[in-house]
């Protein structure tokens, strides 16, 4: 997974104008996956005065810009969803590539 979102987001930042030079960087590129299998939320139906308590899994991604000479974030965007339990590697792919493409839209130009 890790090379995957490397290659969506080295893609987008391509895509956008932005040029790879490791030797003379001005930004840094890094994220951060993280998954909770015990998120819950209160489920309530229309017309229900009580809900009801249920497990729902929640994942994120935290891409963000580090400014390589003073080590400050320039910029960070992040993307959260429901885990989908049955999702095949093809979902999940595509569910990368969505989120990554709409952060990095949103990277001031």
């Amino acid at each position: 997974m890790d090379a995957q979102i490397k290659f969506l987001i080295d893609r987008e930042l391509r895509g956008r104008g932005w040029k790879e030079d490791s030797a003379n960087a001005d930004l840094r590129a890094v994220f951060l996956v993280g998954v909770d299998m015990q998120a819950m939320r209160v489920h309530t139906q229309p017309g229900d005065q009580l809900g009801v308590l249920e497990n729902v899994p929640r994942g994120a991604l935290v891409i963000a810009l580090i400014d390589v000479r003073t080590g400050q974030v320039a910029w960070a965007g992040i993307a959260e969803a429901e885990v989908q339990q049955d999702a095949t590697e093809e979902m999940v792919s595509a569910r990368l590539d969505y989120a990554v493409t709409q952060l990095l839209k949103r990277v001031p130009k």
